[in-house]
């Protein structure tokens, strides 16, 4: 009797029924994109935010605050970094359902009891890449901001302009 080598008709067929059955069920577990909103909204604003820091630092102006400028529409936010009249940077965040709450002075409250972010939301940094008012003076308390939708992302902005990731506190 001759040995022979390889898979049966039937091993290949129960394989390829298994995968299948396996890939029907992964990509089910990936189709809710609306659990990744505000992870990504969260990580587009933190990247606005230190690029804003970045520019203050490298164009170091005593005379013109780099200002990142965040303006509201029905499907986006829309943020632009100035400097003076010159625009630095500028891109489009996606909301998809997703509605920004802040404060100044609530660092332990849900996101969702905080008041809504108002627009146009405007940042200033010196040239250190502190946070400051639009007359210059440095920024005394964190800036928490909430991105609130099928699940929760939460970022804080440091009187030192340093913006991350997690909560605030006091």
């Amino acid at each position: 009797m001759k040995a022979t080598k390889g898979f049966t008709l039937i091993e290949l067929i129960v394989v390829i029924i298994v995968i299948s059955i396996l890939s029907t069920v992964g990509i089910s577990l990936l189709s809710g994109s609306d659990q990744y909103t505000a992870r990504l909204a969260s990580d587009r604003w933190l990247a606005g935010l230190r690029l804003a820091q970045r520019f203050s630092l490298q164009k170091q102006s005593a005379s013109n605050l780099v200002v990142l400028t965040v303006s509201n529409s029905a499907s986006q936010w829309t943020m632009s970094i100035d400097q003076g009249v010159t625009n630095l940077s500028q891109f489009s965040v996606d909301k998809e359902g997703l509605l920004a709450y802040a404060s100044t002075t609530d660092f332990s409250a849900a996101c969702n009891s905080l008041p809504l972010l108002t627009f146009p939301f405007r940042l200033n940094f010196n040239g250190y890449g502190d946070s400051v008012s639009g007359s210059r003076v440095q920024v005394s308390t964190n800036q928490r901001i909430c991105f609130v939708g099928a699940t929760t992302q939460q970022l804080c902005i440091s009187p030192s302009g340093y913006a991350y990731e997690g909560l605030c506190e006091n």
